[in-house]
């Protein structure tokens, strides 16, 4: 009964977020750390390249070295990625996976908007590209576009934790996963 309700409160906190997602989907995690370490082992594999923003998460590239996975900085603009950089890399590189902070993202505290949101499903697609959505921010922004999550949920890890939008010190959040991959 107690995993059942924890189960039911992370299901009613990812709503929040825009994330409808299944019991099944959803793994408790450590914090968005162990969340990022958890989709991008399942994402790639050692040898693999591994796209994101130019300036993004503080661990990532520390994690991407440790699981061995190559990385590779895109150019940014007021939304985040630009498209253009994306599909290049794409087409010059065997990307596995793209690490994306739509809204939110540190420094800047850029929020991406829907179209470039759409546009970076689309080039994922076309590429085979699995996307790692860190939304560390939850609910906050109340007039935020959906979670690439919510749009593009068959090749989406999306997490989110309590630790910035509730309690610092309280290191609890999920990670979703697209259904075949669970």
């Amino acid at each position: 009964a107690t995993l059942l309700s924890h189960g039911e409160a992370a299901l009613s906190w990812l709503k929040r977020c825009g994330v409808e997602a299944k019991h099944a989907q959803v793994l408790p995690t450590n914090g968005n750390t162990s969340a990022m370490t958890v989709a991008l082992m399942t994402a790639a594999k050692p040898g693999d390249l591994v796209v994101s923003e130019d300036l993004t998460h503080h661990t990532l590239k520390a994690l991407c070295s440790y699981l061995e996975l190559g990385l590779r900085g895109l150019e940014t603009d007021e939304e985040g990625i630009v498209p253009d950089a994306f599909d290049s890399a794409c087409r010059s590189h065997k990307v596995r996976a793209l690490f994306v902070m739509p809204t939110g993202l540190n420094p800047q505290a850029t929020t991406m908007g829907l179209a470039r949101r759409h546009a970076l499903i689309e080039i994922a697609r076309r590429h085979d590209v699995t996307i790692v959505e860190d939304d560390a921010w939850g609910p906050i922004q109340p007039r935020r576009p959906p979670p690439i999550f919510a749009l593009a949920p068959e090749r989406t890890f999306y997490f989110t934790s309590l630790t910035k939008p509730l309690l610092p010190g309280l290191r609890y959040g999920w990670l979703v996963s697209p259904e075949t991959l669970v």
